[in-house]
């Protein structure tokens, strides 16, 4: 189940987050819920994943969608 938020982890100071830079985040579902072991499900994450990179012009060269975790 979607709740329609999403989590907002706090910024580090050090960082300027501005500029090119390569991160790497995992990101867990609530509760390690098995969300994207639905394929139709994950196969729309996958899309608004893209979708929102291409609007904010943030490069994803690689993801792995595992069942409770990105």
């Amino acid at each position: 189940q979607l709740h329609g938020h999403l989590a907002h982890p706090h910024r580090n100071n050090r960082i300027s987050y501005t500029g090119r830079s390569t991160y790497l985040v995992t990101a867990v579902t609530r509760d390690r819920c098995k969300a994207f072991a639905d394929i139709e499900f994950g196969r729309l994450c996958e899309d608004l994943l893209a979708k929102h990179a291409g609007r904010t012009r943030f490069d994803i060269p690689a993801y792995c969608l595992m069942p409770d975790h990105v």
